[in-house]
């Protein structure tokens, strides 16, 4: 494919997708229709002069937001975002990141894995209901009842008395106690555990103490946790 200095015509990113096997011919329609927004976005790009084989690339990169046009549909059950190859920031990626091959993509070290954990866990354990969770139970008040409490769900120890977290009448025991056991307080020092484990990398380092602090508290609170 030769150079261009004006984005692919739909017509060759269709013929590629179709040689990849990315769409059927009898929804190329639709494709074309999908397609649309992010032809348009290389337009306006188009001061950069791509190539077909980068505009194809593209396309596979961006897949996920044309699955909607008839793609098939195990192409879009895994994705993750990544950097944009062609206009900076991120875009979608199909599959999981380990195996991507995107430039400037696939699996992280492994310190940089632990702070996107981290990172990820302290976002979640904060905007979570409350701090330390229990199960929550309800007493039988049928009148051929035995007035006996059962499992509902999981509630918050602290906070507002009337939130529950998680209702299900039909769940376990087994599983309410280790929901309950997994709260934000726990996500939190988790979090803080692969913080000082990431903090230990390098050959002049030695977060040993930091971490075995970390690995106690967290041990200590599930141990102490709410019955």
């Amino acid at each position: 494919m030769t150079a261009h200095t004006t984005p692919p015509t739909d017509d060759e990113i269709i013929e590629h997708a179709r040689t990849a096997g990315l769409v059927e011919p009898e929804k190329a329609p639709a494709f074309v229709a999908a397609f649309q927004a992010e032809q348009e976005r290389r337009t306006q790009m188009s001061a950069l002069g791509i190539t077909s084989e980068e505009a194809a690339a593209n396309v596979t990169a961006n897949m996920p937001v044309l699955a909607t046009a008839g793609l098939p549909a195990e192409t879009s059950e895994t994705t993750h975002q990544g950097p944009d190859p062609f206009y900076g920031g991120l875009s979608t990626h199909v599959g999981t990141r380990e195996k991507c091959t995107a430039p400037d993509c696939g699996p992280l070290d492994p310190e940089d894995e632990l702070r996107d954990a981290v990172l990820d866990l302290e976002a979640l354990s904060e905007a979570a209901h409350g701090d330390t969770w229990r199960i929550a139970r309800e007493q039988e008040t049928h009148p051929k009842g035995d007035g006996s409490f059962h499992v509902i769900g999981i509630e918050p120890v602290d906070g507002d008395a009337d939130i529950v977290v998680f209702q299900d009448t039909d769940i376990s025991e087994e599983d309410a106690a280790y929901i309950a056991a997994m709260g934000p307080n726990v996500g939190h020092l988790l979090a803080n555990l692969l913080h000082e484990i990431a903090e230990d990398s390098g050959p002049e380092l030695d977060n040993r103490q930091a971490i075995h602090q970390a690995a106690h508290k967290l041990a200590t609170t599930i141990n102490n946790r709410p019955q």
